[in-house]
């Protein structure tokens, strides 16, 4: 028998902002230009002084947390694929 246990010890609040996939922004805003260059990859050295003038930002499509209950036979039908549950596997359930 496998039995699982969740946490409920709540972490600090820097943590689960952290975790949301949201960046510690007075921290990027005390990273200098040096330390930027230290640690950028070489290929971005070459960017030309206007690359970022006409960009754009966009922000990504938000997505929905369901839980989904699936009979033994269709699980058993994503796993054969080779890919099992993925976000691949939400292809079948896209309206055509």
């Amino acid at each position: 028998m496998v039995v699982s246990v969740k946490s409920t010890k709540k972490r600090p609040v820097q943590s689960r902002r952290l975790l949301r996939g949201r960046a510690d922004l007075a921290r990027l805003r005390r990273v200098s230009e040096q330390e930027i260059e230290a640690t950028s990859q070489p290929e971005l050295a070459d960017l030309p002084d206007d690359f970022w003038e006409e960009a754009t930002i966009v922000e990504p499509a938000t997505k929905q947390a369901i839980s989904l209950r699936l009979d033994t036979d269709v699980l058993e039908w994503f796993k054969a694929r080779d890919h099992g549950i993925s976000p691949g596997s939400m292809q079948c359930f896209a309206p055509t």
